[in-house]
This record gives C-alpha cells, sequence and structure tokens, in this order.
C-alpha cells in the first residue's frame, strides 16, 4: 500500500513538473537575425507612419538589436478590428503570450490611460533622468503633464495637436458661455461652431466635457449633469450638412462664428487666421475651460513593464524625441506640433527672423479647391506660444466608448425621449466602465 502510495506522488511531482516546462516554454522565445542581432518587438494596434519611420532609422543603425513590428489591424473592416482589438488586448496582458511586446505605440490617447492604470506600461520618469541626452525639461512639461498617471510617465508623445475655439469679433464680444452658445445656435440657420457636418461636431463637443460625465477612477458615470443636457440642445440646432458657403458668409456679415478648430501646425492656424477670419480672430479654450487646452496625441511610445529589454526599448523611444529627429520633422507641413522644445523654439526662431515665411494654404469647398500664399505673422507667433503655456488636459478617448454615447445621442436626435437617452446612458456607459476598469 505505501508502495503505491510513492508511486503516485512520485508521477504527481513529475506531472507537476511537465506542466511547469509546458508553461515556460509558452513565453517569448528570442529570435535572431542573420547578423546576430536580437528582435524587440514594437506593437500596435493600427500601422503607426511615425513608428515606422523610426523602426526603420533604428534598424539602420543599431548593430545588436532590430525591431520587428506587430500591427493587429489593417483598418479596413470593423467586424475584424474587434476581434483585432481582443488579440492586442490578450497579447499585451499576456506575460506568457509568444510574441508579447517590448514597446506599445497607443494613439489618439485611444486605450493609454486604460493600459496605464492596469499597469501594462513601464515608468519612464527614471529614464529621462538617466539619460544624458534628453530630460522631461527639453520637452513641453504641461504636455507630458497630461499623460501622468498617479504622477508617473508611462508614454512619451512624438507631437500633438491643440484644440480651441476661434472667434470672430461678434463672438469674441459675447459672455462665451456655452448657454449662450447654444442660444445663439437655435437662432442660427448655419452652424456656428463648427467647420464640419453635425456628426464632427457632436464628436467634438462630448470629448471637450466628457470627464465631466465620467469619474474615470472610479469608474462610474452621470450624464443627467445639466451641462450634457445642454450639449444635447446645440445637437438638435446645428444641420446635418455642412454649408461652408453660408458660414463664410456668416462671417462677412460679423454675424457671430466659433470655429472650434484642431490645431496641428501652424500653417493650418495662419490660413484659417487670414482666409477665414481675415486675419483678425480671438483664440481661447472651451466654455468653462477658457484657461485650458485640449491636447490629443497621434503616436504615445510606451515601454512594456513585462519586457526583458526595457534599456534597449528606452533608446528607441528616446530617438523619437530628440532634437536631430524632431528637427528634421517640423521642417514637413505634415507634422503636427513638436513635442521638444528645443526644436520648437529654434525653427520658430529661424524663420522669425527671416522676417517673412510664405504658407501656402489649401482650402477645400465641396469641389472647389483655393490656393492662398500667406505669411506667418509675429502676432500669430505670440499666440502659439501663449497656447502653448496655457494649463492643458488630455481627451480620454476610447472608440467603443464613443460609438455608445453617439448611439444614444442619435436616438435623442430621432424619437427617442431625452429620459430614456439619459438612462441608456448612464446604464450602458456605467456597464463599459465597470467591464474595462
Amino acid at each position: 500500500m505505501m508502495h503505491e502510495i510513492k508511486n503516485r506522488i512520485v508521477c504527481f511531482i513529475l506531472l507537476l513538473l511537465i506542466i511547469s516546462a509546458l508553461f515556460s516554454s509558452c513565453g517569448r522565445k528570442d529570435n535572431f537575425d542573420r547578423q546576430g542581432r536580437k528582435e524587440i518587438i514594437l506593437a500596435t494596434f493600427q500601422n503607426d507612419r511615425l513608428a515606422n519611420e523610426l523602426v526603420a532609422q533604428f534598424n539602420r543603425t543599431n548593430e545588436n538589436y532590430y525591431i520587428t513590428m506587430d500591427i493587429y489591424w489593417d483598418g479596413v473592416c470593423i467586424d475584424e478590428g474587434r476581434m483585432a482589438r481582443k488579440k492586442f488586448d490578450a497579447t499585451i496582458a499576456s506575460r506568457n503570450a509568444s510574441r508579447y511586446p517590448d514597446i506599445i505605440v497607443t494613439a489618439g490617447n485611444h486605450d493609454y490611460f486604460r493600459y496605464a492604470k492596469r499597469g501594462t506600461f513601464e515608468d519612464l520618469m527614471p529614464y529621462l533622468k538617466e539619460d544624458d541626452e534628453i530630460s522631461r525639461e527639453d520637452l513641453f512639461e504641461q504636455v507630458l503633464d497630461t499623460l501622468l498617471v498617479d504622477e508617473k510617465q508611462y508614454g512619451l508623445p512624438t507631437n500633438f495637436t491643440m484644440q480651441a475655439l476661434i472667434m470672430n469679433k461678434t463672438a469674441a464680444a459675447t459672455d462665451r458661455s456655452l448657454e449662450t452658445i447654444v442660444d445663439l445656435q437655435i437662432k442660427a440657420d448655419y452652424s456656428i461652431s463648427a467647420t464640419y457636418e453635425r456628426l464632427h461636431s457632436i464628436h467634438f463637443w462630448i470629448l471637450q466635457y466628457l470627464d465631466e460625465f465620467i469619474d474615470w477612477q472610479a469608474g462610474v458615470c452621470d450624464f443627467d449633469d445639466p451641462r450634457f443636457i445642454t450639449l444635447l440642445q446645440m445637437f438638435e440646432a446645428i444641420p446635418e450638412e455642412l454649408d461652408l458657403y453660408r458660414m463664410l458668409d456668416a462671417i462677412m456679415d460679423n454675424e457671430p462664428i466659433f470655429f472650434n478648430s484642431q490645431l496641428r501646425n501652424i500653417y493650418g492656424l495662419q490660413g484659417d487666421l487670414d482666409y477665414v477670419f481675415g486675419g483678425d480672430a480671438t483664440i481661447t479654450g472651451l466654455p468653462g475651460r477658457e484657461d485650458e487646452i485640449n491636447v490629443i496625441f497621434t503616436s504615445i511610445f510606451s515601454i512594456a513593464s513585462n519586457s526583458q529589454d526595457k534599456q534597449i526599448a528606452w533608446d528607441f523611444i528616446s530617438m523619437s524625441v530628440s532634437d536631430e529627429f524632431q528637427m528634421r520633422k517640423m521642417d514637413r507641413q505634415d507634422f503636427y506640433f513638436s513635442i521638444s522644445r528645443n526644436a520648437f523654439d529654434e525653427y520658430m526662431l529661424r524663420h522669425s527672423e527671416e522676417k517673412t515665411w510664405p504658407i501656402e494654404f489649401t482650402y477645400h469647398i465641396d469641389k472647389d479647391t483655393r490656393y492662398h500664399i500667406f505669411y506667418l505673422t509675429q502676432t500669430t507667433i505670440n499666440t502659439i506660444y501663449r497656447l502653448l503655456d496655457m494649463k492643458m488636459f488630455a481627451v480620454v478617448y476610447e472608440y467603443r466608448l464613443m460609438d455608445i454615447i453617439l448611439e444614444e445621442v442619435y436616438g435623442y436626435l430621432g424619437e427617442q425621449s431625452l429620459e430614456r437617452t439619459i438612462t441608456n446612458l448612464n446604464n450602458r456607459v456605467g456597464l463599459y466602465l465597470e467591464e474595462n476598469r
């Protein structure tokens, strides 16, 4: 009997050893190329142009490591995108994934905060302090502050855009409250608060106030907020389709215009100011947040907390914010505001000293494309720096959450009652927050 028990114990121990070996073999295996360089994996949900460029540069210059990009979705089929998102989430959450990443790129604030709160990313503060070539002070710190989670810097953006209201004289003369804007919109026969159709305008305004209705830390929401009900009234009054000619006529007639604009670069800002507003406009934050500016990121680079090659991952990420890379990108008009204060200051100084800085600005109205040449003015340069010195906040944007909100908003714009809309939003968004904490 004792002999049989001992045999069973031995068999049980052997079984545990086999299971342990199987689990340990499920983790990532190191790969090497023909030059003997070790593979570093960069994961991104969708293709990222800047990441591609940086990876190509890194792979050309590094003798010991090379980076492979794992792109989970091609951005075409929505159903496939949902499946790819689940795979992406599972991979970066699992230490035993066969290809868990060293570097993770998130875009447009999408998912960054959710992953950061789950411990997916490594804190970059120690790397910034120890790096001899780059420090946090070299970058726009108030922009970086918007990405802090529990005082930790889990991601570095390569660039950013700012969202603000550009107003003509008549609009600037009002009290600029949300209620005033809604009242003016109800009376107008054109969109006073956007250069887009209704859908884009709804997107814009909801995002500015979303953290007023959602407590992200607690994972609860309250769409009974009077400010949200005020926004619904505005959405009803915004025309479904944009009549840009009518809006331009309104500007000529000095009717109030609140131009909600995503400031992507100095070229577009000067073009908007000159072409739309005749060079004379006021730029400020949103109603109720006029002392704050909203920032959006196109590429946020993070180190995976379970990476075995964190220093190499940092070497790659630090390239994206280096003065050399940022200066090279600043020369391209499609590059958004540089995260590098050094590069931005040098670039602006160089061009302001040239006295004249021609800008070719393209404006599309229906099938009509108009080209104009403008010159960057010192007033616009001063405006840009004023905006950059304002307090900033980052919009928490998640596509799946916005789909839920928009579905209910459009239900309200149809035949759904206000009471039913608010109840549905509180229930559906509340469930989403609970499931994704």
